[in-house]
């Protein structure tokens, strides 16, 4: 079943882990953006879509990247950039400083100037991180580019550029594979364990 209304939304979420009065707060822009139409393989695509955003986003509780991390998450996360602890300890809970050895003056992501990095951290659903996505998703939007960081907080227009950018990355070869969509969506397989399980929620869900 592909929910169509707010109350359907609202009980869909609240099964995949969303606290009450989140769920109820997206529910309507869920109903208003989010249809079969909407995806390439239409209503097949939805558990995947649902278990990465949601993750992505920690239920839906954060539209910007957290990136005030310990060394040890650190580590986890970007284990070739820090591989010791030593390397991680400076940047220990400085999220502009991190940001800026992580995203900055990085060709795939387009930032190409210092600050780079920490003006283009993960916004939105999923969190789109970089100078280039940003751009990307203003073109697919029809947007201007300067708009996007204000656009990024609004829940309906997060809605409609997480489809757009979904659309554009996710390989319809890749639906199905959670480990497959995983890595378009992060670069990798952290977090697959968790959306794997949140993407078999939904189809229960869903069902």
């Amino acid at each position: 079943m592909f929910p169509t209304t707010s109350e359907q939304w609202r009980k869909v979420l609240i099964a995949l882990g969303v606290k009450q009065s989140t769920a109820t707060r997206w529910a309507e822009p869920f109903a208003e953006v989010i249809r079969p139409d909407k995806f390439n393989l239409g209503e097949r695509e939805l558990d995947d879509y649902l278990s990465q955003i949601l993750h992505e986003s920690r239920n839906l509780e954060s539209m910007v990247e957290d990136l005030n991390y310990s060394a040890e998450r650190m580590m986890k996360v970007w284990p070739s950039r820090f591989p010791t602890l030593e390397s991680a300890k400076p940047f220990e809970y400085k999220p502009e400083l991190l940001a800026e050895k992580v995203y900055g003056v990085r060709k795939d992501l387009g930032n190409d100037q210092p600050g780079d990095g920490w003006a283009h951290i993960g916004m939105g659903l999923p969190q789109i991180t970089g100078k280039a996505n940003w751009n990307r998703v203003a073109d697919l939007m029809g947007q201007d580019y300067t708009m996007m960081r204000y656009l990024l907080t609004q829940p309906r227009f997060i809605l409609e550029a997480s489809l757009a950018w979904w659309e554009d990355r996710i390989k319809d070869s890749a639906i199905d594979f959670p480990d497959r969509v995983r890595k378009l969506v992060q670069g990798g397989d952290l977090g697959l364990k968790e959306t794997a399980m949140l993407a078999a929620r939904a189809r229960q869900a869903l069902a």
